[in-house]
């Protein structure tokens, strides 16, 4: 005996899908959730790409040094600024600004 037959004999008529997809919202449900789904793998993809980029988690200072070196580079402070500083991050930086 089929299902359907089943069913009608029963008094259980449940149809297709148990009754989820034969009242017209069975595919405005399933697309919500396929979007809600992608939209997921979306966020996790672009969040672990950028916390990579970032350089994850690491040395605090390592940042700081970076700066550093990049206003050295750009003439914003002297050598002798650059070497006292990056002491005090805990960095050598003996050789900065040196000829």
């Amino acid at each position: 005996m089929s299902a359907s037959i089943v069913a009608q004999l029963t008094g259980c008529n449940y149809g297709h899908m148990w009754g989820w997809g034969s009242n017209g919202w069975g595919w405005l449900s399933m697309s919500i959730m396929m979007v809600a789904g992608v939209s997921l793998v979306a966020v996790v993809v672009f969040g672990v790409a950028r916390y990579l980029r970032r350089g994850g988690v690491g040395d605090p200072s390592a940042q700081a040094k970076r700066l550093l070196a990049e206003r050295f580079a750009r003439g914003e402070i002297t050598p002798e600024e650059y070497r006292e500083r990056l002491d005090q991050l805990g960095g050598v930086g003996r050789t900065a600004g040196r000829r």
